[in-house]
Formats: structure tokens, C-alpha cells, sequence
């Protein structure tokens, strides 16, 4: 009896540690239950489904992110520069939950990325320019399904390009992932709009 008593303690022992874990689990801190994702991000690349010259140099290309960023000189010696150069700061997007934010439990996203200020030429040809960027952005609430796949939800786009689109979103780590997206772009080559797919990376920040 006494034997049977023993085992019978080790059995709701170990059902109320069972219990306890469980209930941690639900409970998890946001870095975990978010698998990481939560986080400032900068972009590193911007690869274009199609050829495309959205600088104006006469140069059409898929590394869109080379366009964007490198500048355009007017002249070489003197390093004059032809337009706003779009610098690292207007490449940033930041996923909530972040700590000291007190939103931990919303599972958002802002992705901002930039797009060009296209302005027409005013000498009477209804030529266009490229007048500089701005930074455009895509926001929605995400989750996980059972293969830790992100989900994206609830997607909202910014009411100044309303052809852009978000498709989906893939992790290549823990600190890295890249959006696909289809983006309408001025391209310099053929003067005309063009929709066209689109793949930014981001990279998770040091803080």
C-alpha cells in the first residue's frame, strides 16, 4: 500500500510540473514567442524582376538598390551631385513587439522602403525627372504557422502608390528576411510606367 501511495505522489508530482511548463509556455517572453523577428531592419538589397532604369542615367539594370543609392554626378572632379542621394536612414523598418515600446503582445510590421519622386521637366517637353526619393510604406500585422513560416495580415499599403503591392515575406535567418513585393517605377529607359516585382532585404540592426 505504502509502495502505491509513493508512485501515486510521483504521478501528481509530475502532472502538476507538466501543467506548469505548459502554462509557462503560453506566457513566453516576446523575442521568444516571436522567434526573433521583432526588431529594427536596414535594407541591403533591391532586386528588380525586370530590367529597369529608375535614375535616369541611361543605365537599365535589376539592382535597383545600386540605382537608389549610389549617386549620380553631374560632374565627376567636382562631385556635384545631380539629386538627393537616398542615405541609410530613409531604408529603416522596425517589427513590433519591441521592448520598452508597452505594445508586447501586437505582432506589427511597418515596412518602409524607398520610392522615387518622379517630376515632369519644365521646359515645355513633358519630359520627367527624377526629383529624389521618399520613403514609402507597408504596414500589417503578422503570424506564424506550424513551420514558423511568417503569415502576413490585415496588409495596408501607402495611399500614395496604390499599385504597390505585398505579396509575402521569407526569413533567410534570424536576422534577415526579404519582402516581395510589386512595385510600380518610372523607367527612364522606355519613359513609361512599369509594374514590376520586386525582392528587398533587410537586415536586423545591433542596438
Amino acid at each position: 500500500m505504502k509502495q502505491l501511495k509513493t508512485i501515486a505522489l510521483l504521478l501528481l508530482l509530475g502532472f502538476v510540473a507538466l501543467s506548469s511548463c505548459q502554462k509557462d509556455d503560453t506566457n513566453l517572453p516576446s523575442e521568444l514567442k516571436y522567434r526573433d523577428l521583432p526588431g529594427k531592419y536596414q535594407i541591403t538589397a533591391v532586386q528588380s524582376a525586370q530590367l529597369i532604369d529608375v535614375k535616369g542615367d541611361g543605365i537599365s539594370s535589376t539592382n535597383l538598390y545600386r540605382q537608389m543609392f549610389e549617386p549620380k554626378y553631374i560632374d565627376e572632379e567636382k562631385g556635384t551631385i545631380s539629386y538627393p542621394i537616398t542615405g541609410p536612414s530613409n531604408a529603416l523598418t522596425e517589427i513590433q513587439p519591441i521592448s520598452n515600446w508597452g505594445q508586447s503582445d501586437i505582432p506589427f510590421a511597418v515596412f518602409w522602403f524607398p520610392m522615387p519622386i518622379i517630376e515632369e521637366v519644365a521646359d515645355g517637353t513633358l519630359g520627367r525627372k527624377l526629383g529624389g526619393y521618399t520613403s514609402a510604406f507597408i504596414h500589417c500585422l503578422y503570424e506564424f504557422d506550424a513551420d514558423d513560416n511568417v503569415i502576413l495580415k490585415n496588409i495596408n499599403g501607402d495611399s500614395r502608390f496604390p499599385f504597390n503591392r505585398l505579396k509575402e515575406l521569407k526569413r533567410a535567418s534570424a536576422n534577415e528576411f526579404s519582402l516581395f513585393l510589386s512595385l510600380n517605377l518610372f523607367d527612364f529607359s522606355t519613359n513609361q510606367w512599369k509594374l514590376t516585382d520586386v525582392v528587398i532585404t533587410y537586415k536586423k540592426m545591433e542596438i
